[in-house]
């Protein structure tokens, strides 16, 4: 009976360090702009040892058909789904990719072998104007 209220009080102080973990995270990382925080940096916020920490991020599972914020998706989605009403490009990206499973990214084959996408980087105006008239062309557009 002992080992059992031992496991239970186990759990409950992992699962405490955890929210304190994850809490510093999403603190920082808002106050850091998006930049991800380090182990030192949640360390500090947290009081546990950067090892500590590094360990509780190992440990941590998100496993969303056990998460008791399932209840929250349908709200998140309407979020979504106003936001990208409002024009914002990436709400309506992530809109598109949850309720449509559209992906950006092109998956080309040629006899069997996967073909690498094709990168250009443009830095002026004349040349994106030229590249936007020779892919119209190319597309039967021009």
């Amino acid at each position: 009976m002992q080992k059992s209220t031992e496991k239970k009080k186990k759990r409950r102080d992992l699962a405490y360090s955890e929210a304190i973990v994850r809490d510093a995270f999403l603190k920082l990382l808002r106050d850091n702009k998006g930049r991800m925080p380090s182990a030192r940096e949640l360390s500090k916020k947290t009081g546990y040892s950067p090892r500590t920490i590094e360990k509780r991020i190992k440990e941590m599972k998100f496993e969303p058909e056990k998460s008791l914020a399932r209840v929250l998706t349908k709200d998140v989605v309407l979020a979504i789904y106003r936001t990208a009403m409002k024009g914002n490009h990436n709400a309506q990206k992530l809109w598109m990719q949850i309720q449509e499973q559209w992906s950006d990214r092109l998956d080309v084959t040629s006899n069997g072998e996967s073909i690498r996408p094709l990168n250009i980087t443009v830095n002026d105006k004349k040349t994106a104007k030229l590249l936007d008239g020779a892919i119209k062309t190319i597309g039967g557009k021009g």
